[in-house]
C-alpha cells in the first residue's frame, strides 16, 4: 500500500528502546512479524546510558552492550527474513541515543531542566559519545 502512494517511502519500525526491557527482542520480533512478507526497510533501536553510581569501569564497559544490542537485533531481522523467505533485509537505524542525564525522574520544571543542561562534559562522557 505504501508503494502505491509513493514508491520512495521507506518505513522505519520502532524496536526496543533498551536491552534491559522485559520484552527486549520479543518486541522487535513481534513488530517485524507484523509486516510479514513486506518487511520495513529499517528497525529503529535506541540506547541510553548513564553513570548514576559513579562507577567509571562499568560506565565505560557498557559500550560493549551496544555492540551486543546491534548484533542481537540483526539476528532477529535475519530470523524474520528467513521465516518469510524474503530477499529483502531489514536494516538497523540507530537513531536515538544519549550518554548522560543531568537530572532524572521527570522533573516538570522544564526551564530549570533546560538551564541545567549547560554543563561541562567530562572526558568519560566524551569517550562514551565516541562509542556511539
Amino acid at each position: 500500500a505504501r508503494v502505491d502512494l509513493d514508491p520512495t517511502i521507506e518505513v522505519v519500525a520502532v524496536g526496543s528502546s533498551s536491552n534491559g526491557m522485559d520484552t527486549y527482542l520479543q518486541w522487535d520480533e513481534t513488530v517485524l512479524d507484523f509486516f510479514g512478507n513486506n518487511p520495513p526497510e529499517y528497525i529503529a533501536i535506541h540506547r541510553y546510558t548513564g553513570n548514576p553510581n559513579n562507577n567509571t569501569a562499568n560506565y565505560l564497559a557498557s559500550l560493549r552492550t551496544v555492540d551486543d544490542q546491534i548484533e542481537q537485533t540483526d539476528a532477529v531481522c535475519r530470523f524474520i527474513q528467513g521465516k518469510y523467505r524474503n530477499a529483502r533485509k531489514t536494516f538497523i537505524s540507530f537513531d536515538e541515543w544519549n550518554v548522560w542525564y543531568k537530572t532524572s525522574g521527570g522533573d516538570a520544571n522544564w526551564g530549570l531542566f533546560l538551564r541545567s543542561l549547560k554543563r561541562i562534559i567530562t572526558l568519560k562522557t566524551r569517550y562514551m559519545m565516541q562509542g556511539f
